[in-house]
């Protein structure tokens, strides 16, 4: 297990970022990115438009994955 993986999933294991981009075609696009590691300890990442959306999704994510990690200890 890498330092980087084990020191995120220490301090947090879900993370909601806003992603900015341009298209091709000059527009400005945004999303909001919650990225997470799942209960097989793969990384993870989901996109929302909302950041209310994103952080609620982040918290059910958070919670199932420590019960599950929890109970596989």
């Amino acid at each position: 297990m890498s330092l980087m993986k084990t020191f995120r999933s220490r301090v947090s294991p879900c993370q909601s970022s806003k992603r900015e981009w341009t298209t091709p075609k000059g527009e400005q696009k945004s999303a909001w990115v919650v990225d997470y590691t799942d209960t097989t300890d793969k990384r993870r990442l989901k996109t929302f438009q909302k950041k209310k959306e994103a952080d609620t999704f982040a918290a059910t994510a958070s919670v199932q994955v420590r019960t599950w990690r929890i109970g596989r200890r």
